[in-house]
Formats: structure tokens, sequence, C-alpha cells
């Protein structure tokens, strides 16, 4: 049976599910291979095509930018799937840039396809533009979408009048595609007006402004710089201004900020001033229209609590900590400085940020004391934008150097530096080793198909500390309510863990979702919150990305699996778990059978996630074979109170690249005495005469073990035959014969009581009986 499929706006879901019953082929990710075109316009709905593979059955669609989508013609029961078309309907103002698309069937996730929100009309190249004679004639505007031929060169005709000025800008290596395009203005005459290269600040992306000498037909030849084949491109051709970034980079939320615009062509951008509410720092992404054109810049604005500063002009005065300080390398090996007053002992951190919103600058920090020596230096690292700590070793006045670590500059290289004091910390998601000796089904992954029925995923997260050494909770946020967490604690003083998270109760086949990791710390208000980044694993994905764009750091993508049938099976040895005071220690064997041939030598993951007060707990695997044991030992303090407690536990493994997760339910711990007496007299003791006393053990171990009794206290003149009784193991109870002289005097003796000892798990353990009466009375 097949539903229509229904339609739905959201801010950052678009979602197309048709739903399909009947049996579930093998498990195989999709794997998108193209889209055409790589681009939706605002305000508009534009036909998306997909080409790839293991895209059959039901599909779903998450767009990190708002979108309407509709399937055109797919038929969910459909074999062999290579082409799927969608109507992509995108409200007018949503903002411009490089958003991406994802499509998740019941079998998986794809990765994250880098598409354009953009509002040029769009042209395709048409194939048969592989001479200067005959180009392509295209009307400006024009965004044109095309594909290297390698050694041939792709030509485009355009008109223009004298001085009119047209913007050349090249999105390829920024969509995450291997293009590396060269691009020459040729006139009439064949003579080159300007050739266009790499980017400073968009890498192999080409920007530039061609200004037209006079009214005519100018030629575009455009190729891949390697003469590469199969590349795709966009060219973009216009009015329209370019923009490396604002400047300054960020503002203060709730204060109004001027903002400039920085670029190859800026001319016509009148200065904006920008208001945000108050939020937790967050990047807002900012479009740049020019007035009386058609087509638009983007670029990242940072809001944040941070006062923000503007590089200071004529004044070197020291600033007050925390704030935001922000400037431009306008030439090369331009060096900036700020100078703050720091006390003995105080830390100081300092992040900068440029790369990540664009700017060229890779910025490099140094801290200086009033002496003039350096003190303190910035790692240099893949990251490009590496903070520096410092912890003050005198009162003074230090100066912060910053400078571009190549000695480039130009009038973009704008860069923002976040300082505070204070202890801090940083997560990001742990890179996994390239070509690792042993397989690790957790490297570098950062979408997860998740099955609907126990299923889960991993992330390795790593905490780089700056001065706080305390526990970090980890938490999701997510607009997806309902998930779960086990082992979401780093613990103080460590730098890493391994966090599993289990989808909602309701996860649904298909379905996607989007979550970031949160770090807080436990025992501190005062340090803000962390996103953990994943921009290593982005760059890995994406190499032709000179820096990934702002929404895809810190992305974690997860898919609704169809079910799977389980890879192993789990179950308890028993119910419910005593542990013995005097013994302090207990164990629960959990019996793991694997039922799957290729999950194999793999170990089980077996955490506790639910502990009594003041009880350890440890794990200890036992084989390793189809079926093995895992005992979860407990551990407490031998006077531990008695009381019934509850223990919970989490196992999880993986094969094929997902997860399968068991969270337990409340298991019972009995804390409880080993021995149990019970001393219960036939009746009174009459003087010169005999009576029995029943004596009732009840053991807690499993070994039961002989019992020795006697009694702690007569009544005076009465005497026990015999004076120390043995209970054998297979006994619960036994009579012993207490006598009374002929003058033992008259008691209500209300302390009559015994003591036991025994072993208990190789232990020797004691227990008293809770006082009985005795009367002793006269004939």
């Amino acid at each position: 049976m097949t539903h229509p499929a229904p339609i739905c706006w959201s801010a950052i879901v678009c979602c197309c599910l048709l739903i399909l019953i009947g049996a579930a082929p093998a498990i195989a990710q999709p794997a998108i291979t193209g889209v055409s075109p790589s681009s939706v316009k605002p305000g508009a709905t534009t036909e998306v095509k997909f080409t790839g593979t293991k895209i059959d059955g039901p599909l779903q669609i998450w767009t990190s930018f708002p979108a309407r989508c509709e399937w055109v013609g797919h038929d969910p029961k459909a074999k062999e799937v290579k082409n799927l078309v969608c109507k992509m309907t995108v409200p007018a103002g949503a903002s411009l840039g490089v958003g991406g698309i994802v499509i998740a069937s019941i079998r998986g996730i794809s990765d994250v396809l880098p598409v354009m929100i953009d509002d040029l009309p769009l042209v395709a190249d048409n194939g048969k533009n592989h001479a200067p004679a005959s180009p392509q004639d295209v009307s400006l505007p024009a965004a044109i979408e095309g594909t290297s031929d390698g050694p041939a060169s792709d030509y485009f005709a355009f008109n223009a009048k004298a001085n009119e000025r047209v913007s050349l800008e090249l999105v390829a290596a920024r969509l995450g595609n291997d293009f590396d395009g060269v691009l020459r203005v040729i006139d009439s005459t064949g003579k080159e007006l300007l050739l266009l290269d790499d980017d400073a600040a968009a890498g192999a992306d080409f920007r530039g402004l061609f200004v037209a000498p006079a009214d005519g037909k100018y030629l575009l030849e455009l190729r891949d710089n390697r003469y590469k084949p199969n590349g795709r491109y966009r060219l973009r051709l216009g009015t329209f201004p370019i923009v490396t970034t604002a400047h300054p980079i960020g503002v203060q939320t709730g204060v109004p900020t001027s903002l400039q615009f920085v670029g190859p062509n800026v001319a016509g951008l009148a200065p904006l001033t920008l208001l945000t509410g108050e939020s937790n720092s967050r990047r807002l992404p900012l479009g740049s229209p020019a007035a009386n054109s058609v087509g638009a810049s983007w670029s990242t604005v940072i809001a944040s609590s941070l006062p923000a500063a503007v590089e200071p002009q004529g004044t070197k005065e020291p600033l007050t900590l925390p704030i935001a300080v922000h400037g431009v390398l306008a030439v090369a090996r331009e060096q900036d400085e700020f100078a703050f007053t720091l006390a003995k002992g105080q830390r100081a951190s300092f992040v900068p940020v440029s790369r990540s919103v664009g700017s060229p600058a890779i910025v490099s920090l140094r801290l200086i004391n009033a002496a003039g020596a350096q003190v303190a230096e910035a790692a240099v690292t893949d990251n490009e934008e590496e903070p520096l700590s410092f912890v003050a070793p005198a009162d003074g006045v230090y100066r912060l150097q910053v400078s571009d670590l190549t000695a480039r500059g130009g009038s973009d290289f704008t860069y923002r530096i976040e300082a505070t004091t204070g202890p801090s910390f940083q997560l990001i998601r742990k890179p996994g080793v390239l070509k690792p000796k042993v397989a690790d089904p957790n490297n570098n992954r950062i979408h997860f198909p998740v099955s609907i029925d126990g299923g889960g995923f991993a992330i390795d997260v790593v905490a780089q500390r700056s001065g706080y050494d305390g526990a970090i909770r980890l938490r999701i946020d997510s607009p997806r309510s309902g998930w779960q967490t086990v082992n979401h604690v780093i613990a103080a003083k460590a730098n890493e863990t391994r966090l599993y998270v289990i989808p909602p109760a309701d996860w649904q086949l298909a379905e996607i979702a989007s979550l970031r990791v949160v770090g807080e710390a436990a025992d501190s208000e005062d340090i803000p919150p962390a996103v953990m980044s994943t921009i290593a694993q982005v760059r890995l994905a994406k190499p032709a990305m000179i820096y990934p764009a702002p929404f895809s750091d810190g992305l974690i993508l997860a898919s609704g699996l169809l079910a799977k049938s389980e890879f192993y099976t789990l179950s308890q040895t028993k119910p419910e778990i005593t542990l013995l005071r005097q013994v302090g220690q207990a164990q629960l064997t959990l019996a793991m059978q694997r039922t799957e041939a290729t999950f194999k030598d793999i170990p089980l993951t077996v955490l506790v996630t639910k502990a009594p007060a003041g009880v350890t707990t440890e794990v200890k695997r036992n084989g390793n074979g189809p079926a093995e044991t895992y005992d979860i030992i407990l551990k407490a303090p031998k006077e531990i109170a008695a009381g019934r407690h509850v223990l919970r536990y989490f196992t999880y493994a993986e094969l094929a690249g997902t997860g399968l997760a068991v969270l337990s339910n409340d298991v019972v711990v009995n804390v409880v005495d080993p021995l149990t007496i019970t001393v219960t007299p036939a009746g009174p003791l009459v003087a010169g005469q005999k009576q029995k006393v029943k004596i009732a053990v009840k053991r807690q171990a499993d070994d039961r073990q002989s019992v020795e009794l006697t009694f702690k206290s007569l009544p005076p003149g009465v005497t026990a035959a015999p004076e120390k009784s043995t209970l054998a193991p297979d006994q619960n109870e036994l009579e012993v014969e207490l006598s009374a002289a002929a003058d033992a005097a008259a008691i209500m003796f209300k302390e009559l009581t015994v003591v036991a000892t025994s072993k208990a798990a190789g232990q020797n353990v004691t227990g008293e009986s809770a006082a009985a009466t005795l009367e002793v009375k006269k004939p």
C-alpha cells in the first residue's frame, strides 16, 4: 500500500515520506552522486534532480535551510532507482549561501550534499561551447552551471556597456566539487583583459570584478586549471556585490552595531546597523544585496554577549576583559596589538575567528609582556583558528599581537578575537586515524543510520581544557525531542568519553534528525557551555572546501533505519541481585549469544548507568565466542546499610556501521545481612526443670555453610546444653534445651539472644538475633 507524500514547512526539514509495507531488502546506504541544478532560488519552486544509488523505497529529505519538498513520480515499490526528482520550494527571504541536503531511506542516510541558495537566474552549460568561435551567449545576470570537459575550455559571451561593473564569481570548491577553475575575460580582438584564479578567501573559487572598457561583447573562457574532467562548477555573473565578511565580524547582542562590508566588490553597499536579540553565542547569515541590481552576496556574523570593540585608532590603552576585539590586517606583514591588564595567576583565553566566517586571514597570536618578551604563542595546526590560553606569571600589562600566519594582508583580512578570563573548555569530535591497524567503527563518523528497534550510536567526544579540570556533562541539543544518552560525563581531569546516544521511543522509519552535542561544566555556572566541533570530519569528507559552511560544524545527523535482525541477544542469569553485608560483593551475570556469523571477536560494551549509593562496579568478560558472559561485579563497604536498591545497565555493539543497544529495566539489589536468626522459647522455664528453645537461621548466601550458635546471655541460674550448637548446611533450625537451677530466681528475662557465626562467599560472617523474652518462674 502506498500513501501520498505529505508536504510540510520546517525551519530545517522538508519531508517527503512514502510508506511502503512489505518485505525489507538488505541494508545499503543511499549514495547521492549528483544534483542538478546545484542551487535553489528563494521565493520560487525548483525542480531538483538527484542521481545516485540505493535511493529506492520510502525516502525523506532534510535541508539545512527552510524548504518545502514534493517528490515527482517516485514509486517506493520500484527497484534499482537511479534518479529522483523533487519540487523544492524555498520561501522568499531565505538566506543566501551554501546549504546542505541529505536523503534518507529505510536503509540508511546519505552524506550531506552541498547546494546553493541563490537568487540569480539559472543557465545550463549547453556543452557545445568549446571553441572561441562558438561561445554560448548569456544574458546578465546569470548563474551558469556546467561540468569540466578536461582540456577543453567552456566559452561564454555577454554584452556590457562601457564602465559597466560585472562581478565574476566561481562557486565550486565551496560546494565540495573537485573543480579548480581559471577564468579569462577576452575582448573581440582576442586580447586578454582579466585573468582570475585562486582567491585568498574562497580558495580554488576565483572572485573578481570586471569593468568593461567599452560597449561590446566580451568572451569568458573557463576551464579547470589542472585540465581535470567531470568537476562541476557554478559561475555567477552580474552586477551583484561580492562580500568576504562584514566588519566587524561580530556584534554584541542587544547593542545596535554598525557593520561595513569588505570584499572584491562592495561598491554601493551602505553600512548596516544590526541589532540582535539576547541569546547564546550564535552565527547569523547576513545577505548583502546591492541597490538596483539582481543578485546578492552573503556573509556570516557572530552574535554573542561579549562586548565588542573594533581595532582602536591612535590608542593602545589596556582593554577590559571579557571582550571581543575586531580588526583588519590590511597590508602584508601587518601586526595589530591589543593591551590587557592581568593579575598574577589570572587565566586569559584568546579565541580567533576568521576562516570559519569566510575571511582569508589565518590568525597567528603571540602574547608579550611589558618588557617586550614573548610569554605565549598559539600553536600552528590544521584548525586555522587555534586559541591561545595563558596564565599571567605576574601583575602587569600584556599585549596580544595579531598577524597573519603567512604574512599576507588585504582589505578583507578581517578577524575577531574573543578574549575572556577564567577557566574554559572546548569540545571536538575525536578525529579518527585514517589508516588504523585495527578498524574503528566509530572512526570519523558524523552521520548515523539508527534502527527503529534497539538502535543507537556512539561518538567519541574530546575536551580541550583551559584551566577547568572538573567534570563536563554532555547533552543532546536537537529539534527532535526524546534522545537519551549514556556515559554522558567527561570525568574530572579526564579528556574524553565515548558518548552513546539512544533515539526517541517513537523514532520513525526514514526519519531524519539533526543533533549537536553540548557540554556544560558540572560544578560551575560561570563557565560557558561548548558545542562539539566536527570541523575535522567535515573537512575530511569534503577536502575541496577551503573551509566548510557554518551550518555543518557540529552537525550530527541520524536517520531511522529499518529494524534489522538482532546480531546478539542478551539475558540475565537471575532477576535480582543479593548483596551481603559483611561480604560487600555480589555480581550479576549477563549471557550474550551472537546470532550473526559476521559478528565475532568484537566485545560487548557493558556500562552500569545506575548503582546503589556507595557501591562501585566493574565488568568482567568471560570467553570469546558464539556464547559468552559478562559479570557485573558490585563492591560495597561491608557496613553498608541494608535495604532495597536499584541497578541499571547498558550494552552496545556495532556491526556493519549500525549499533544495537540495550537499556535495562530496574534490577533490584537487595542489601541484606548474610544471617538472620530468630529465637523462640517453647514456654516459661520453671525453676528446677527444663524447657526447649527453637533457633531458626535464614542464610542469604547461595553457598550454604554450617552455622555455629551460642547464647550471648542467659538468665541467672539457667544453662544451655550444649553450650554451643552447630546447624548443618542442610538444616534451617534446631532446638536447644535450657535447664534452670532449683534456686533460680523468678524473672521476666528480655535479653535472650543468640550469636551465629558462619561463612558466606568464602568470608567469615556473624549474626545476632533480636532479643527474645524468657520467663523463669517458681513451681
